[in-house]
């Protein structure tokens, strides 16, 4: 994120015109997000081998000379409208595979291959949104932690060990040799200074009022939960 005040919307409308830092941006926002989606679909066909190649297609498809970005309505949500040119993009090439498969061996042109659930694929999605935006508060958090500030790696780290390793807070108290119970204090901080990075993601992925923020952090919580 840019500035304070960007959100994916406004990061689309820079990216729409060409600019190359708002392009890298937003690649590197979604580009996993794209891929991991194209695998999940294809996973187990002979399209597998084209997720790499289709996850450029949708960037293309993006960028290009009156793409999606160019009429993107900031009125929608972003999360669906991505969803939509992805698919889109996966339809597109099981179509030409199929074509080719019914030139080689005649019969229906169907990909057969292909056994889509479209609702199954659109939860998977939405995990995987979610997934995205609690590794970038992750990430925030990591990036603090490396300014120096011995609190911000304190939460880091804590949060590292107690999420990431999966150890109880007893086991990191005594790996740090620390009171159990200011480890839970710091714990607690740790966790409000995680819940202020991911509402600070959130603000920019998503189209909501202020007010109904913390709402949109816990349905990404929740979304996760489901997985």
């Amino acid at each position: 994120m840019s500035t304070e005040h960007e959100t994916c919307w406004t990061l689309i409308r820079r990216a729409a015109t060409g600019e190359h830092g708002a392009r890298s941006l937003f690649t590197r926002s979604y580009q996993r997000l794209i891929r991991a989606y194209l695998e999940q679909r294809w996973r187990g066909t002979p399209l597998a081998a084209d997720v790499d190649d289709a996850g450029q297609e949708v960037l293309l498809e993006c960028f290009g000379n009156a793409g999606p970005l160019q009429r993107a309505d900031a009125g929608r949500e972003f999360r669906s409208f991505l969803l939509g040119i992805v698919r889109n993009i996966a339809l597109r090439f099981e179509r030409q595979r199929g074509r080719r498969r019914e030139q080689v061996v005649g019969g229906d042109s169907a990909f057969a291959e292909v056994a889509t659930d479209e609702e199954q694929l659109s939860r998977f999605f939405d995990r995987q949104w979610a997934q995205n935006l609690v590794d970038e508060a992750r990430r925030t958090m990591q990036a603090e932690a490396a300014t120096g500030d011995p609190r911000a790696k304190l939460h880091a780290e804590l949060l590292e060990l107690r999420f990431g390793a999966g150890l109880p807070i007893r086991d990191i108290a005594a790996r740090w040799q620390m009171d159990p119970d200011a480890v839970h204090r710091a714990y607690g901080k740790a966790r409000e200074r995680f819940r202020a990075c991911l509402r600070q993601v959130v603000s920019f992925h998503v189209q909501v009022p202020e007010t109904d923020l913390d709402a949109e952090c816990q349905r990404v919580v929740e979304l996760l939960a489901k997985g």
